[in-house]
């Protein structure tokens, strides 16, 4: 063998080697990956299999925890008390014409049954909200599908429907009551965050407009006679109705009748003094108005009265109404040209006439004066006031016919 057959001898072994390595090593990492590929396999289905299981598990704790908040298994069981449940709760919020009715019950294989329940009545939108709370608050495995609330014409009531369904699972504890938890499933803390958030919206009308506060009668108050000031609280709003709350006295003996607005007090120092007074709407959100009122206690010492002068026949008998229920009469004395507004039970001295209200009727009114039973009719003066009968004597009846 010559030199150049020795040269290509070698270069073909060197090239004969270097293909069974790459060959070879070709073989050794396509295991190597068949392994690998099979390694991540295998590494999805364990990870499958956990999925599998924690689903399961999951699945468990969740029909655990529907059994505890089921309704009874027994179905017919399960509709009665339910429906008894959402009669009683709607009564309790204060719903008008109540009603609960059941509708056909369906069957969902083995599984449970789904009831289904529609609740209707007439109410505030306060009160829609109580009942809604309620549902939400009780942890049955219940939930509203529907809810339809209409305004109903010149009324703050609204015309509420609910439609809910209720389920009772087989499997579910036997149970002749239902149960009673508490829900975790509401976002705020109390009824009064909801009130906030869904009353002050007034879904169902014009904004809400405060009341106006006046003052009935004078700020000068005179020293030892009783008071006759009154506040006055309007609205705006037809359908609002306001009442009064008390924030200061101008004194500790003062009283002030937070039903009608009336001051009683008979102040025994001069001096100014304040009271003030709050008058409060019912509407959405609830506006207010405050008033401050500025008193002048003063010594208003009368003349001695002219010889033969009786500020009784000057004093007339110019309206009779109603006040928040209760009649009212008003004694215009023309001599002063004070207007003095009395009830039923209320002290009066007038001139050579001091009595105290009787009753009070449509055009006229009755006092005793000096243990006798007067009346006057509208347009009369006090001096002409007719004597009835003496104070506590009864009329008698004829019988009839």
């Amino acid at each position: 063998m010559n030199q150049r057959e020795r040269v290509l001898a070698i270069a073909v072994g060197c090239l004969t080697l270097v293909l069974a390595l790459w060959f070879g090593w070709t073989y050794v990492e396509g295991q190597f990956r068949a392994r690998r590929l099979r390694i991540d396999a295998l590494g999805r289905e364990i990870a499958g299999f956990r999925r599998q299981v924690m689903q399961s598990q999951t699945a468990a704790r969740k029909l655990s925890e529907y059994e505890a908040r089921s309704l009874p298994p027994n179905p017919e069981v399960a509709k009665s008390l339910y429906q008894d449940w959402l009669l009683k709760e709607i009564k309790a919020v204060g719903f008008v014409e109540p009603q609960v009715r059941a509708l056909p019950s369906q069957k969902e294989g083995e599984l449970y049954v789904k009831h289904t329940f529609d609740v209707s009545g007439k109410a505030s939108l306060r009160q829609t909200v109580d009942l809604l709370h309620s549902i939400y608050s009780t942890d049955y495995l219940h939930r509203i599908t529907s809810l339809i609330i209409k305004p109903v014409k010149d009324s703050r009531q609204l015309d509420v429907t609910i439609k809910i369904d209720a389920v009772s699972m087989a499997t579910a504890p036997e149970a002749s009551a239902l149960h009673k938890q508490p829900s975790k499933r509401l976002d705020l803390a109390s009824k009064e965050e909801y009130y906030k958030a869904i009353l002050g919206r007034n879904l169902f009308g014009p904004q809400n407009q405060e009341p106006k506060l006046t003052v009935d009668g004078s700020k000068d108050l005179s020293i030892n006679r009783p008071t006759s000031l009154a506040v006055k609280g309007t609205d705006p709003d037809p359908d609002d109705k306001v009442s009064y709350r008390l924030i200061e006295l101008p004194s500790p003996e003062a009283k002030f009748d937070e039903k009608t607005g009336k001051l009683i007090w008979t102040p025994n120092k001069l001096g100014k003094y304040k009271l003030v007074v709050e008058a409060v709407d019912n509407g959405y959100p609830q506006k207010l108005d405050r008033e401050e009122i500025a008193l002048n206690v003063v010594d208003a010492r009368e003349p001695p009265p002219r010889a033969g002068f009786d500020a009784a026949k000057f004093t007339v008998l110019s309206g009779v109404t109603e006040v928040d229920g209760e009649g009212e009469v008003w004694l215009h004395n023309r001599t002063k040209g004070q207007m003095l507004k009395l009830r039923v039970g209320d002290e009066f001295e007038i001139g050579s006439m001091k009595g105290v209200i009787e009753s009070i009727g449509l055009t006229d009114f009755t006092f005793v004066s000096d243990g006798k039973l007067r009346r006057l009719a509208i347009r009369g003066t006090l001096s002409e006031a007719a004597e009835e009968r003496a104070a506590g004597d009864t009329e008698e009846t004829l019988p009839p016919g």
